[in-house]
């Protein structure tokens, strides 16, 4: 538990590292696609008898294989420097080379390492638009790649990921996605249907709070 210190003009600021560096914390043991689910079924487990129902023979393949995959360890890596330059207020929040090979694993075959490395950018974006960020030209440039990228997560063949841009979308207040949004919520997997429900409850709540 972290000590709430008397008000400081950087308290908001400081705030918005915090909620970054929780949110690290959270994730730092789960896979991203046991976010996305909402219901963290896709935990790493010694074996395979909890496998969800609604999870493809190939998707299953990727889950168990990226358990021994080197990249799962740089991942990991990649997350602490994201989380520790956060702490330390470091602009930009993602080092330039480690945000290009996360840029670069958003490609990878393997659906889990896709997910991963979403899911740290999904995370940039909650805060890169802060100060000290949003005056840096790298972060600045950063956060519009983010944004690009995640624009085109809503169209993704991953439903899991999918979900998870609607939710960081619908936090933003973007709200170019309705239409797609609405067709999500028939999805017959529950990642997609639970970011699209929250997408549209977080632009109604944005919209009632004008």
């Amino acid at each position: 538990m972290v000590e709430q210190s008397p008000p400081q003009p950087e308290s908001s600021r400081r705030r918005i590292v915090l909620i970054g560096v929780v949110l690290m914390a959270v994730i730092a043991g789960v896979t991203a696609i046991g976010v996305f689910a909402g219901g963290g079924k896709f935990r790493h487990r010694p074996d395979d008898l909890d496998r969800p129902a609604d999870t493809t023979d190939e998707e299953w393949e990727d889950i168990v294989a990226y358990r021994s995959m080197p990249e799962k360890d740089e991942i990991e890596r990649l997350r602490v420097e994201f989380s520790l330059r956060g702490r330390q207020k470091k602009s930009p929040i993602i080092e330039p080379a480690a945000f290009d090979r996360l840029m670069e694993l958003t490609r990878h075959p393997n659906l889990v390492v896709r997910c991963q490395s979403t899911f740290i950018l999904g995370s940039f974006a909650f805060i890169a638009k802060r100060e000290p960020y949003a005056s840096d030209p790298a972060a600045v440039r950063q956060m519009t790649l983010v944004q690009t990228y995640l624009a085109d997560c809503v169209s993704d063949p991953s439903p899991h990921i999918r979900g998870w841009a609607f939710r960081i979308l619908g936090v933003q207040g973007d709200d170019r996605f309705i239409p797609q949004a609405r067709d999500s919520l028939k999805s017959p997997i529950k990642a997609e249907r639970d970011g699209a429900e929250a997408y549209l409850v977080a632009l109604a709540t944005r919209a009632t709070a004008k």
